[in-house]
């Protein structure tokens, strides 16, 4: 039996040693020679600078296969060893976590710059207006930046002809569902109303391209001038749906009119920074999930040798309340389940991983791991990577531009340090807004010839409803079942 602390000298001295071998094998022979191979050892150890009587945590890899997507140096002993991500590891999605301050957003920086330059288009989800500089890296003339103002597209209308209307307008009822917690009665209604419009506009089986599809300046009107009376079922799932259509209203006002558009078949083929720092809420999980789930219905019509990568920050956003078990699966956990199919990378930055579906955490391809405070988050990387309980305790304590980084071409965690990066100035906001004007010079799309107005008057009932709503706002209804068994 070869004592522990013998092993793990041997690990770090490296088992492929000749040396290391021979001495092995003699102290599992002869354990009369025990003190003199654990001096030996010793004294190797500290001619590589490693203290024998405090070895680190993290066990050494000697070999790393040659890489697309570099990370930083190997932090261990006598080794100048750099971590590189092969593409295919990357095609098996990526996710960095660690708390703000940390290098997060540097090393994010990092990986998607080094994936355009493997022929993979960009998506980037910039929620913290941070990744304006990427104009820069990676050219003017090969991405562009698109704010939500600037956004002109139809929520009804589909990728392509290849998705039928009716199935479209299911993955709409999903994302209101999870992005916008709508109950069924809403969704009933909104499936029943948007139907009766999608037929009287158009088929599902033969659309074409300059179809137009009803817009949200149509589809509005409509729900408002729905007759419910105050005391109706259908009156409050009414106005929670006309509350949510309220806010995308207001949140895209570009959009509202639009009956058909393409400006996301052109963004598809471009690297795209999405400014999306101005919207908050419900507005941006719905959108971000919007453009998520578009671009999977997307690429399974158009499969090529590109890769796409998409990075969203704060990921935990498109993750559903666990509380709410009623709204399904949620748009992150779909979208993880087919990217891969359909040659999307998604890269996951998050401060707080143990808000994300554990089937996610743990089916990463490579997990990056900076310095985590909160105790449940610590436990959730330790459990989807595999660390024992002194690697664990080091989570807490990772200096800046440190990490754990564990894939699956490696059985164990290791550490490595992230070279400090220097980055281009960020553009300003003048010349943000110029490059998402030259995109929508390159796009074609239709509005309303007459958009709907709002009119008080025509709402059959809603003054009342409103006013009987003021009077009795602190009354709750209660149906109660007409027998109940108590047990």
């Amino acid at each position: 039996m070869i004592p522990d602390d013998i092993e793990l000298m041997a690990d770090w001295l490296g088992r492929e040693d000749s040396v290391i071998q021979r001495l092995l094998r003699t102290l599992s022979r002869d354990h009369q020679m025990e003190s003199a191979i654990r001096e030996i050892l010793r004294r190797r150890c500290r001619a590589i600078g490693l203290d024998p009587a405090n070895p680190p945590a993290f066990a050494p890899i000697r070999e790393f296969p040659d890489g697309d997507v570099l990370l930083g140096q190997v932090c261990q002993p006598g080794s100048q060893a750099q971590c590189a991500v092969p593409l295919e590891v990357c095609r098996e999605h990526i996710g960095l976590f660690g708390h703000t301050g940390m290098g997060k957003t540097s090393l994010a920086k990092q990986i998607v710059t080094s994936l355009t330059r493997k022929d993979c288009r960009l998506w980037v989800m910039d929620v913290e207006d941070e990744y304006g500089n990427l104009l820069n890296m990676v050219g003017p003339d090969q991405m562009v930046a698109v704010s939500a103002d600037q956004l002109r597209f139809n929520l009804f209308q589909p990728p392509g002809s290849w998705v039928p209307l009716v199935s479209w307008l299911e993955e709409i009822n999903l994302l209101l569902r999870g992005g916008t917690f709508l109950r069924d009665g809403s969704l009933n209604l909104f499936r029943s109303g948007m139907l009766k419009m999608l037929s009287q506009s158009a088929t599902s089986s033969s659309p074409t391209p300059s179809q137009t599809y009803p817009a949200l300046a149509e589809a509005l009107p409509r729900f408002e001038n729905m007759g419910f009376g105050p005391n109706s079922r259908n009156r409050g799932y009414l106005d929670s749906l006309i509350n949510r259509f309220n806010m995308l209203r207001d949140a895209f006002p570009n959009t509202f009119t639009i009956t058909s558009s393409t400006m996301l078949e052109e963004l598809a083929r471009r690297n795209v920074i999405f400014r999306l720092h101005e919207l908050k809420g419900i507005p941006l999980q719905f959108l971000v999930g919007f453009l998520l789930v578009w671009l999977m219905r997307y690429q399974e019509a158009n499969p090529s040798d590109t890769n796409h990568a998409v990075l969203v920050e704060e990921a935990h956003l498109q993750a559903c309340e666990k509380s709410r078990m009623d709204i399904g699966e949620n748009v992150l956990s779909r979208c993880f389940r087919l990217a891969r199919k359909r040659g999307i990378i998604l890269v996951l930055c998050d401060q707080v991983p143990s808000e994300l579906p554990p089937a996610i955490v743990a089916n990463l391809g490579c997990r990056i791991v900076m310095r985590l405070v909160h105790p449940k988050d610590c436990w959730t990387m330790q459990n989807s990577m595999g660390l024992d309980r002194d690697q664990a305790n080091q989570l807490t304590s990772l200096e800046k531009r440190q990490a754990v980084v564990h894939y699956s071409l490696h059985p164990h965690a290791f550490m490595i340090r992230v070279p400090t990066l220097s980055f281009p100035p960020t553009p300003n906001g003048n010349d943000l807004l110029v490059s998402g004007e030259r995109i929508l010079s390159q796009v074609e799309w239709q509005t309303c010839t007459n958009p709907p107005v709002r009119n008080p008057q025509e709402n059959r009932g809603n003054e009342g409803y409103l006013e009987h709503a003021r009077e009795r706002r602190f009354l709750v209804h209660i149906r109660r079942p007409k027998s109940s068994l108590v047990l």
